[in-house]
């Protein structure tokens, strides 16, 4: 190349398979030569590329492929339809893309595509629709006019043999349930199953919650809230510089208890908040006030803090001490006098608005620092305290004028479930509960994530211990789980009652704790064995009965005079062949019927 600004230069210019191209670029124009194995062809054009300002990604290189190939009369057509595999019915919407082009397609009603100024060389489509397999094929266009290409699309269907468990669990014991999914169709079925104590579907860090304060406090200068003894406690200042700052009690169900009058003077108030699991905190001159949550008023207990103002604090549960800073400030360890007792280092690194900690962090970084960083609002890290390594945990997704602020984490706001609470400043200034950890102690589930071909199954073992768990009480947890179908989103509720262990007099006339159950059968499908678990409410004749599909009665599980209380029965099926079973249990007027399937 020669005569052209260097920044008017294409990015690339390739030969095409049995083929030479020839660029040169004097007085700022392009004239192409192309050689086809016999002769040379020459092509002239006015090309302007001081004109070609790149400031939006224009690939220079495709444009001059382009003309490239319009010229030498390659101006490949890609036609052709997407059906699905099984039916062979056609696909609307799946996206085709050429790779490392600007080429792509979506398909009509009836399944049909075009692409058209197909490159002149090889390259790799790819097909994807969401719910289906994805697709890609390496293909080469030698200067055809038209190509037809039809593809027809695998893709998995999930389907669950139970959608609930819903048991009685007799204390101190421990049950297994089988959960088994089957892939009915031909595409890879990925699927991940994780407990959670409330059915909003996400992974974590995503919010499980989102109050609107300021619609609820009519505040538009809010700054810091935490959750304390089951209510949120916000900080704001007042509505407007001229009144006085305000801390904000509202119920888990975002309706506004109290109103307090802070001890606070300044522009702001408190600009963070915290609690010992005793009394609250409150953070914005040079000291930490303690506040009363049964009074929504200061103690008169101030605790000096070397930063003024001070933006932020957090409680180190760990070593009974209080972490502060300002917005630019090393990060200093106070004790209950204000004694500095250690200094993270902030170097520049952080432009902070509020602090947390967090005791069981699994990395050892249990502080974590909330900032508005110049490349990144709502940024948060976590910090070692010993080695003062910071690690970026995650950017919070905010709208475009607000800006994160004061922040606490809370085991109080759903059980097994640790929350991180933050509260946004300026815009629409809300307040976000974003799931952190689970730990749902009793109830496990193996494997938590599987990959299941087409038509085949997986059984997901999952075990409630109910050793640690209180009696009379019912536990609840919602499985989410998440897969590639494209179905929406799906759950398994699961809901345990724990009972005590059977009377041994049958003549103990106090109610029955039971309920009259016969669950699903575990594993199911299975190949030689399996177990039923089942419970009775009363004591009485009950019998548990073994059927093929067409009534006949091969086998009697369990049966005679039983006293109430929750049982387990093995099933082993011994020569019978592959097929489905029914299991039905009888006692004082009542049925229950499950559907075991046999393969061999």
């Amino acid at each position: 190349m020669s005569g052209a600004y260097p920044a008017n230069r294409p990015d690339r210019i390739r030969a095409v398979d049995g083929g030479e191209l020839l660029m040169s670029c004097q007085n700022n124009h392009g004239r192409a030569v192309y050689y086809d194995n016999s002769l040379y062809r020459t092509f002239g054009m006015g090309i302007s590329f001081i004109g070609m300002r790149n400031d939006y990604g224009c690939n220079r290189a495709e444009y001059l492929r382009d003309v490239l190939n319009s010229l030498a009369g390659y101006q490949g057509l890609i036609i052709g339809n997407v059906v699905n595999n099984i039916t062979g019915d056609p696909i609307q919407g799946v996206e085709l893309t050429i790779l490392n082009t600007d080429r792509r397609a979506v398909t009509n009603v009836s399944g049909e595509f075009m692409i058209d100024r197909i490159p002149n060389e090889r390259f790799t489509i790819r097909v994807t629709k969401e719910g289906m397999t994805p697709y890609e094929a390496e293909l080469t266009f030698n200067g055809e006019r038209e190509m037809a290409l039809d593809i027809r699309m695998l893709h998995p269907e999930m389907l669950f043999d139970i959608d609930e468990i819903r048991t009685n669990l007799v204390e101190n014991t421990e049950r297994n349930i089988g959960l088994t999914v089957t892939n009915e169709g031909d595409g890879p079925l990925h699927i991940a199953l994780r407990p959670k104590a409330v059915r909003v579907f996400g992974d974590f860090w995503d919010p499980l919650r989102t109050v609107d304060v300021n619609r609820i406090t009519q505040d538009n200068r809010l700054q810091a809230a935490t959750f304390f003894m089951d209510n949120y406690w916000v900080a704001g200042g007042g509505g407007g510089s001229n009144e006085p700052n305000q801390l904000y009690q509202i119920s888990r169900d975002g309706e506004l208890i109290a109103r307090y009058e802070q001890a606070s003077w300044s522009s702001y108030g408190w600009r963070d908040l915290t609690s010992d699991w005793d009394y609250l905190y409150g953070v914005d001159s040079n000291y930490i006030a303690q506040i009363s949550p049964w009074e929504g008023t200061v103690t008169g207990v101030r605790i000096p803090s070397p930063c003024n103002p001070t933006i932020a604090v957090a409680w180190d549960s760990d070593n009974d001490r209080f972490w502060v800073a300002s917005t630019g400030t090393n990060i200093f360890a106070i004790d209950r006098q204000g004694n500095t007792v250690a200094t993270v280092r902030n170097d520049r690194r952080f432009r902070i608005y509020g602090l947390a900690y967090r005791a069981d962090d699994p990395d050892g970084c249990p502080l974590y620092v909330m900032c508005n960083n110049q490349d990144a609002n709502g940024r948060l890290f976590k910090v070692n305290p010993q080695t003062g390594q910071e690690t970026v945990v995650i950017d919070i997704p905010l709208f475009s004028d607000e800006r994160a602020g004061g922040c606490n984490f809370s085991t109080e706001i759903f059980p097994f479930t640790t929350t991180f609470i933050l509260q946004n400043r300026s815009g629409v200034q809300t307040l976000q509960a974003l799931e952190t950890a689970t730990d749902f102690y009793w109830l496990n589930i193996d494997p938590t994530e599987a990959t299941i071909e087409g038509f085949e199954s997986q059984i997901f073992n999952i075990t409630i211990d109910a050793e640690r768990l209180e009696l009379y009480y019912t536990y609840t947890a919602h499985i989410q789980v998440s897969h590639n179908t494209g179905g929406g989103e799906m759950w398994v509720d699961v809901e345990v009652t724990i009972v005590p262990t059977p009377p041994n007099s049958a003549g103990d006339t106090g109610s029955s704790p039971f309920a009259f159950m016969l669950e699903a059968a575990y594993p199911n499908p299975f190949n030689s064995a399996s177990t039923l678990n089942f419970t009775l409410e009363r004591d009485g004749y009950a019998n548990l009965t073994l059927f093929d599909i067409t009534g006949r009665e091969l086998a009697r599980l369990a049966g005679g005079e039983m006293k109430a209380g929750a049982y387990s029965v093995l099933v082993n099926v011994g020569a019978l062949p592959s097929g489905v079973y029914l299991a039905k249990l009888s006692s004082s007027g009542k049925t229950a019927v499950q559907k075991l399937t046999l393969v061999r």
